[in-house]
């Protein structure tokens, strides 16, 4: 789905902040598209950061 027509369809059920990220799926090489496939587990650690802005670590439970 092209970035414009996914902006228009989430804006239509909620308000997009500037700032706010839209996640669009997951890249190749990482989940089933690993061998073996490998998910997120309890206890896993997500790290998202922004240059100039910061990080941000959340932890699975």
């Amino acid at each position: 789905m092209p970035v414009p027509v996914l902006i228009e369809r989430i804006s239509s059920v909620c308000t997009l902040c500037p700032g706010d990220l839209v996640f669009t799926g997951t890249p190749a090489g990482v989940g089933t598209g690993r061998t073996p496939a490998r998910y997120l587990a309890p206890g896993d650690q997500v790290r998202t950061s922004i240059d100039g802005i910061g990080e941000m670590t959340h932890v699975l439970r």
